[in-house]
This record gives structure tokens, C-alpha cells and sequence, in this order.
């Protein structure tokens, strides 16, 4: 009987080590496995935040030509006069807004009521200044845009001083860097509106 007990005793050592030893394997898989889903999760995460960082702005994809998100609020503009920061309602908001906008084909008149000149002259007063500036950012903002210049006579004007005054606006566009063929002249055909200078939108 003890000689079995002594046969006995070494086998049951040996299942122990064996049983400790195929746990401890079993829980280092279970570990390994858990650090590679919360790996593949943290990497799928990233990778969704990146797509969304890289995702290109309204305003970028107007800049390229792509016409915005149909997700983006209605009458959301991405330029215009809120762009120019303009007066509301002014001649330079409206025309900001007209320019951006797809609605509205050429031509289109618009009235600088602020551009005056000088009694008997093509030298512009000095109120005329900031509209033309506004004038002058619209320009160059929309590249594409051409437009035409008509001056009206005033009751002691003639053909010859409108002309020059309608040289004189386009002379002020070109002279800060717009191309000429941009900036056209148009001869008045009335005298309806006296000594007004008028902006007509050709091409948008």
C-alpha cells in the first residue's frame, strides 16, 4: 500500500505544474488578444478623426469651384456682403451678394449714388472714394466678373466731359491693378438719371 502511495504522489506534482501552467498561457492569450482589439479601436478611431479633420470647409470648397454641401443652412452665403462686412442694404452690399449668388444672369445695373464729380469736372469729390474702393475689393474678389461704366449727363454737361468721367472710373479700377478688358465704357442714351454713374454687371 505505501509503495502505491509513493507511485501515486509524483503523477499528481506533475498534473498540478501542468494545469498551472496551461492557465497562465491561456490568460496571457487573453491579455494579448485584449491589448490588440483596444489597439485596432484606438487605430479606427484616429483614422475617423482624420478623415474628419482633412474634410475641406464650405468655404474652401467654394474657393475651388465646388459647389457647397446641400447640408449647409438655407440662404447661407459664404461671401457676399457679410464677407465685405458692407452696409447692409448699400449698393456695394447688394452687389456683393448679387456677385455671389448663382441666381440673376447678366446684366445687371447697379447706381454708385455716392460717386459724384466735381462741377464742370472729371475729378472725382472727395465722398466718392469709399464706394469705389468697395467697388474695387468686389473686383478683385470675383475675378471673373466684367463690368461696364455709364456716366449721365447733368443739365450743363456734354458728350465729351461724360465720356471723360466714365474714363475717369475706369481709369480708377485699372490704375490700382484690374485688368482693363474687365472694366468697360458705355455712352449714356438719356438724361433720366443727371450726372449718375452707373455700374453694369456683363459677365458674372
Amino acid at each position: 500500500m505505501k509503495a502505491k502511495h509513493f507511485t501515486i504522489l509524483p503523477v499528481l506534482v506533475i498534473c498540478l505544474f501542468v494545469f498551472n501552467s496551461c492557465s497562465q498561457d491561456v490568460e496571457s492569450n487573453q491579455i494579448a488578444s485584449s491589448s490588440k482589439m483596444e489597439n485596432s479601436v484606438g487605430t479606427a478611431s484616429n483614422n475617423v478623426k482624420a478623415r474628419k479633420s482633412n474634410k475641406p470647409g464650405a468655404k474652401e470648397l467654394q474657393e475651388k469651384g465646388i459647389k457647397p454641401s446641400k447640408v449647409a443652412k438655407k440662404n447661407q452665403r459664404l461671401k457676399g456682403s457679410n464677407y465685405f462686412n458692407f452696409t447692409p442694404k448699400s449698393t456695394e452690399a447688394r452687389l456683393a451678394d448679387y456677385l455671389e449668388t448663382p441666381i440673376g444672369n447678366p446684366p445687371k445695373s447697379f447706381f454708385l449714388e455716392t460717386v459724384k464729380f466735381k462741377h464742370g469736372s472729371s475729378n472725382f469729390e472727395k465722398s466718392s472714394q469709399q464706394q469705389l474702393s468697395n467697388v474695387a475689393k468686389l473686383l478683385a474678389a470675383y475675378q471673373s466678373v466684367k463690368i461696364d461704366i455709364v456716366v449721365y449727363p447733368d443739365v450743363q454737361s456734354n458728350s465729351t466731359l461724360e465720356e471723360k468721367r466714365a474714363t475717369k472710373v475706369q481709369e480708377y479700377f485699372t490704375n490700382i491693378g484690374l485688368p482693363e478688358t474687365r472694366i468697360g465704357v458705355q455712352k449714356a442714351n438719356s438724361r433720366k438719371k443727371p450726372a449718375a454713374v452707373e455700374l453694369i454687371v456683363t459677365q458674372k
